[in-house]
């Protein structure tokens, strides 16, 4: 997490850091008209990347929500997660955050 926001400050993003799933509902619920987009993990402590999406859909039915992995996405193309804007497998190259954030931004 710390490389990813650091490469996005580093191309001019702000970014916001939450260490959990609930940390990242609290985040979104309070600062929801700041923040364009959202960097998910599907594997969180306390609150699935799943669960976490769903609730930020009830929220805001527009959020712009990009499904991260380690564990390949294959599993993301079922569900709620279809509804993502963006998918990343990690590891991933800088290049390919920049590029799939700056996408997602854009559409």
């Amino acid at each position: 997490a710390r490389l990813a926001e650091s490469i996005l400050i580093d191309v001019g993003y702000t970014v916001l850091i939450a260490n959990n799933g609930k940390k990242a509902l609290e985040i979104y619920d309070q600062k929801k008209d700041l923040i364009a987009a959202v960097i998910l993990d599907l594997n969180m402590p306390k609150m699935s990347g799943k669960q976490v999406f769903e609730e930020m859909l009830k929220i805001n039915p527009e959020v712009k929500v990009i499904i991260s992995s380690g564990y390949g996405l294959e599993h993301s193309q079922q569900g709620i997660l279809t509804k993502a804007s963006g998918n990343l497998s990690k590891p991933y190259a800088i290049d390919d955050l920049s590029q799939v954030v700056r996408n997602v931004l854009d559409s």
